[in-house]
Formats: structure tokens, C-alpha cells, sequence
């Protein structure tokens, strides 16, 4: 169950690093709030 979180948490943090790094370009820095409400942007 552990394994399972920890897998999940890093898939998301990879895949949100992914998307913060283009939404980062638009916005003026925000990476983890841009990510979470930023969806339109």
C-alpha cells in the first residue's frame, strides 16, 4: 500500500513538473498553485 502511495505521489510530481515547466512560461512563476487552479491557463 506504501509502495503503491509513494509510486503515485512521484508519477504526480513528475507529470506536474512536466506541466508547471510550460504553465510557468505563461504565468510569472507559479508552479504548484498555477498547476492546481491554473487548468484554464
Amino acid at each position: 500500500m506504501t509502495l503503491a502511495i509513494q509510486t503515485t505521489l512521484i508519477g504526480h510530481t513528475r507529470d506536474s513538473r512536466v506541466f508547471t515547466s510550460d504553465i510557468n512560461r505563461d504565468t510569472d512563476g507559479c508552479t504548484t498553485e498555477s498547476y492546481s487552479t491554473g487548468s484554464t491557463v
